[in-house]
């Protein structure tokens, strides 16, 4: 396969030390070459002094020289990107138990959380969500080590990120790129007042997993009388959370 590629808009003071093409062995996947291009692109442009803001566009023609007949550009290799949407998570631990809802649309147990607002940071959106759903109030429990910075203000690390396969009508298959965070109960553990709360009570419920629950994989009473347990991602991090929080 020979792979030929392009670049325009290089600032005047750029310089490119690079081939503009590459004959690849056999067997090479488009995107292998796109990513073995613009790591090259990479190494080569970034030590110069570019200006940030102009944006560098790459131009790239594949042409498969197995056979003559197949001597031509093939078409844009690149698979269109996947939707994403950045969302946060809150497991609200009390004691030794986490707080699940039954999310009606995902149909699990899951625990509060929401997508991230324009200018939030995922610490406000998981407070936000938090005290949106449940009406309660909380607090982050740091869960990584956070070096002493003082010229600059710090976000909490989340415990995880998760990538998750979402389907809905408005928006079809996407992906949520979901940060988890572990909070403690702040008050008294009263019946959640928040909005999911004043929902339709026949597919809306609240409930105190134990971290006994979770590590037994105890299934729950959904809204149509069935029984289901939480999703392993739930067992797994709302266990960890129960853990972390309460010191068990």
């Amino acid at each position: 396969m020979l792979v030929r590629w392009s670049y325009s808009r290089l600032p005047p003071n750029a310089r490119l030390f690079v081939p503009r093409f590459l004959s690849l062995r056999g067997g090479t996947t488009w995107q292998s070459a796109i990513n073995l291009i613009q790591l090259i692109g990479s190494a080569c442009l970034l030590p110069q002094p570019l200006h940030r803001s102009k944006k560098i566009w790459l131009s790239v023609e594949f042409t498969d020289s197995s056979s003559p007949e197949s001597a031509f550009p093939v078409s844009n290799p690149v698979p269109t990107p996947k939707i994403r949407h950045f969302t946060a998570t809150g497991f609200v631990v009390n004691k030794n138990a986490t707080l699940l809802h039954w999310h009606k649309k995902v149909q699990e147990w899951l625990p509060p959380g929401g997508h991230v607002d324009p200018n939030e940071d995922p610490v406000q959106t998981t407070l936000r969500e938090i005290k949106e759903e449940t009406g309660f109030d909380v607090e982050i429990v740091p869960t990584q080590n956070e070096l002493i910075i003082g010229n600059l203000e710090q976000v909490h690390a989340p415990h995880s990120i998760m990538i998750e396969n979402v389907t809905d009508a408005k928006h079809g298959e996407h992906q949520h790129i979901d940060y988890i965070y572990f909070t403690r109960l702040l008050g008294d553990a009263s019946a959640p007042s928040g909005e999911l709360s004043t929902d339709h009570q026949e597919t809306t419920r609240w409930l105190w997993a134990t971290l006994d629950d979770l590590q037994n994989e105890t299934p729950f009473e959904i809204p149509s009388g069935e029984l289901r347990t939480p999703p392993e991602d739930v067992l797994k991090l709302g266990s960890a959370a129960i853990r972390r929080v309460s010191n068990l």
